[in-house]
């Protein structure tokens, strides 16, 4: 008999012999599950797989079938269910009745088979460790290779409205919501301010320090003072001098990892002087006191994922391409080149490229305006 694999889904549980046992007896009574596939050659449809061994009469034996057993059980404790998977892949011929009595732990099991299995749970638990130990937020991860943030921070024009993948570690997060993280090289820097556009993830709050891999569209964009002052009293940067004009680095992410090994966060990096006296907008977006503009290049299909939480009222200008703005309040408006549409605040939204080629567009937005500073 060769033993395959085995996963044990709480890295908590340690199987000792009278554990075992008692795993397979539960597993026979009540959740295990045989899945048998008749010769090599065979194909793969013809797999009986997921058969209740409780729906076979214990009288009936089948053909001498090269079998793969699957074993699982739930075992109640005062710390919640734990649930055990047990992989055994046969290589010898032998009938339903000899699985259920393998699956029993009876004297057909050896010793020796006994012993394979254990290692194999001790060996599949530390690799389960080390996966768990990962939180995932957002979309899977799709680029291969990561940039270096210092890369990107030497040259952040290149790299303007791009997607790309950074990896580092977790300099700071928003200590009241885990709206934002700053996510710096592994030996300290600068680092890039990451947050999901519309806040559809938020990070935890004790997540500083931790390894993080994110994946996503980087700029660069000029903020006025209120704004990062705003963001250093929720942990960015604290101490740090904040400039009339900051230029801050950031993510729009998809999808972010955090977790691995835990250090001591690196001391915070100075912030960037900005200016609004000239801006290209091709290079980095712009935001004063109640007001932004950003430019975006948005590829056939793309979408631009809700860009606001509903706070501010909008402004979407398409230079080129063809574009859809679709509203939350039902309204779906296409544009072309020259046009605009505004969305009003309160109204969550999202912009489509409808065309064949790359469309351009701008994203205006401005706070809301009070009832209180209407004027009479």
């Amino acid at each position: 008999m060769t033993l395959f694999g085995a996963t044990l889904a709480n890295r908590q549980n340690h199987l000792t012999d009278g554990a075992l046992c008692e795993f397979k007896k539960r597993a026979t009574r009540e959740r295990a599950v045989l899945e048998w596939q008749q010769d090599s050659s065979k194909t793969s449809s013809q797999t009986a797989a997921g058969r209740a061994m409780s729906n076979r009469p214990d009288d009936i034996k089948g053909p001498p079938y090269d079998h793969s057993v699957v074993c699982s059980a739930q075992k109640c404790r005062n710390e919640g269910m734990v649930t055990i998977r047990l992989f055994l892949f046969v290589n010898t011929r032998y009938d339903v009745g000899d699985a259920r009595a393998r699956c029993r732990g009876d004297s057909r099991m050896s010793s020796f088979q006994r012993i394979l299995v254990t290692v194999a749970l001790v060996l599949t638990a530390t690799v389960s460790t080390a996966e768990d130990n990962w939180l995932h937020l957002g979309e899977p991860l799709k680029i291969d290779e990561a940039t270096p943030i210092g890369e990107i921070l030497e040259n952040p024009a290149a790299f303007h409205d791009r997607e790309v993948r950074i990896e580092g570690r977790v300099a700071s997060v928003c200590n009241e919501e885990g709206c934002f993280i700053e996510v710096v090289p592994t030996g300290g820097g600068e680092g890039i301010v990451v947050n999901f556009p519309g806040l559809v993830h938020t990070f935890p709050l004790d997540c500083a320090g931790l390894e993080a891999v994110v994946e996503g569209r980087f700029y660069q964009k000029i903020y006025p003072h209120a704004r990062v002052e705003h963001w250093q009293h929720h942990s960015f940067r604290p101490g740090v001098q904040v400039p009339f004009f900051s230029l801050a680095f950031r993510m729009d992410a998809r999808g972010v990892r955090l977790g691995g090994s835990r250090s001591k966060p690196p001391p915070p990096a100075p912030i960037r002087i900005g200016s609004g006296n000239r801006v290209d907008l091709g290079m980095m977006g712009f935001e004063a006191e109640a007001f932004g503009i950003d430019r975006r290049s948005v590829a056939p299909g793309e979408v631009v994922p809700r860009p606001s939480t509903g706070g501010n009222r909008w402004m979407v200008l398409c230079h080129k391409g063809k574009v859809a703005v679709n509203r939350a309040d039902g309204w779906n408006i296409p544009l072309h080149a020259g046009e605009m549409s505004f969305v009003p605040a309160g109204v969550l939204f999202e912009v489509r490229n409808t065309g064949v080629v790359d469309a351009s567009i701008d994203l205006i937005y401005a706070k809301k305006i009070e009832p209180s500073s209407l004027p009479h």
